[in-house]
């Protein structure tokens, strides 16, 4: 960062702060907002500086921080003020997490509260819930197309309830971890239903075309995330006339992060969630966040600077709230989400560490560790203040995104070595004790995906099925080396 920039950003800084009197009487927000102020100078720029209304949007940006950092409670502040003082707490390596579906574990957010003594007893301090706000309920994609962020699914609780289970996790130094749908949202989304009646400036929260040229020419370059449920990347609404990106599936409409408003709102829901007590938010398909014709729509560099901002927003109105990745892509390229160069450690503090997982179950099947050796040796490391979130299985899918080159040194072929992999953990290899099910089955190329939970991949499934011991002992043990 120049000498000239860091001047005119303070310069900057004090101009608004003379503006805005009223918070330099907050001590504590002002020297954090002094401190990061440059970054969010930069990245809001380097987004939005072509934006008719770029000064005033930056400036409702600050006043929405500061606001929500007054409506953090005294409890949240003192543990904000404690993670600070301990610096990058979430990579000490005391974190044990376990992820689950509210309904299908407890029944409800209540009934995840009275088992907090079950899972301390296992050891685990870290509970990742699975999408809990509200959805419609049909076209929901399990918890990941939300048409309220500010209520919890009613089936489950309510807003009072999770910032009641996040108290007494709290007090039992427990850590709670949510996810943040920020690529899209539900076609029942009020902006959406706004959009779909006609609201000029909530369309302009999505991409919304009257004729197929512009919807063609991103084609021409996106990949098909579900080819087999929801192929192509846009949908057609008669009722407005309008053919709407829909990368995932025809009900989840992408946002539109180049209007700066979308920005805006989607910080104030991040900041929300965070003052319900959240302490690491696993941000959803933050390759996706940014769209360019001509390009795959993924990874872009765009996409790395909104999440720097939206982190430096953090830092102001949340200090004590950490992010994870969720980029299911090559290792080098989830790397990347960590920040790069000066921006090292200031993008996400976490990403899943999605090649040790494949590379783990690779060599359970395979009964050779070389790979996964080989793998871990290449591995690139998190720079400082930053760690990878080692897991065995999640509710995605298990992708086979090998390096080529890694395989091929083994003596195998890459491709049949996936469709081996597939066949052994869908139980359909000679000897394989796994009951997981082929997903996305891709009949253009070949390409498949593994779904099952730890224990059916491991073979406990099916040695309970059998009411054998002895498989059963077998299945647990494949388990527990994991």
């Amino acid at each position: 960062m120049n000498v000239p920039f860091f001047r005119r950003a303070e310069a900057d800084l004090h101009r608004w702060l003379d503006e805005h009197p009223e918070v330099r009487e907050d001590a504590d927000f002002t020297t954090r907002l002094a401190t990061t102020y440059p970054s969010l100078y930069r990245l809001f720029y380097r987004l939005y500086g072509g934006h008719g209304e770029a000064s005033e949007l930056f400036s409702q940006l600050l006043l929405l921080l500061r606001e929500r950092w007054q409506e953090r409670d005294t409890r949240l502040r003192e543990i904000d003020r404690e993670r600070l003082l301990r610096g990058s707490w979430y990579r000490d390596g005391s974190l044990v997490g376990m992820q689950l579906y509210v309904d299908r574990f407890a029944g409800t957010l209540e009934g995840i509260r009275e088992e907090l003594d079950y899972f301390q007893d296992l050891g685990v301090n870290m509970l990742h819930l699975m999408p809990l706000l509200q959805t419609p309920d049909e076209h929901n994609d399990g918890g990941y197309a939300v048409s309220d962020y500010g209520a919890v699914e009613s089936s489950l609780g309510t807003m009072e309830d999770l910032r009641s289970l996040s108290r007494t996790m709290h007090s039992r130094d427990m850590v709670l971890v949510l996810d943040y749908v920020l690529n899209h949202t539900s076609d029942e989304h009020r902006w959406a239903q706004a959009a779909l009646a006609g609201d000029e400036v909530r369309q302009d929260y999505y991409f919304m075309y009257a004729d197929r040229v512009i919807p063609d020419m991103y084609e021409s370059a996106l990949p098909e995330v579900f080819p087999e449920t929801a192929p192509g990347n846009f949908t057609w609404r008669p009722e407005i006339g309008r053919w709407v990106m829909t990368v995932f599936h025809s009900y989840q409409w992408d946002l539109n992060y180049s209007n700066p408003r979308v920005l805006l709102e989607m910080t104030g829901i991040l900041l929300d969630l965070a003052n319900q007590g959240v302490d690491i938010l696993r941000l959803d398909a933050v390759p996706y966040l940014w769209k360019r014709i001509g390009t795959g729509s993924q990874n872009l560099p765009e996409a790395h600077v909104l999440v720097r901002l939206l982190n430096a927003c953090a830092r102001v109105a949340a200090p004590g709230t950490a992010f994870i990745a969720e980029a299911i892509v090559q290792p080098r390229e989830i790397a990347r989400y960590f920040g790069e160069d000066e921006w090292a450690g200031r993008e996400c503090e976490l990403a899943y560490n999605a090649s040790l997982m494949v590379l783990l179950w690779d060599a359970l099947a395979t009964h050779r560790t070389s790979l996964l050796r080989r793998g871990l040796r290449e591995l690139p490391q998190p720079p400082m203040d930053s760690a990878w979130l080692n897991y065995l299985r999640c509710h995605d899918d298990i992708g086979l995104g090998y390096d080529e080159d890694h395989i091929r040194s083994q003596g195998w072929d890459p491709a049949m070595h996936r469709d081996f992999i597939v066949r052994y953990y869908t139980g359909d290899y000679p000897g394989s004790p796994a009951r997981g099910a082929r997903f996305m089955y891709n009949p253009k190329n070949g390409d498949a995906r593994i779904s099952g939970t730890a224990a059916s991949l491991a073979g406990i499934e099916a040695a309970l099925e059998a009411d054998e011991a002895d498989l059963l002992e077998r299945a647990i043990a494949r388990h527990l080396a994991l």
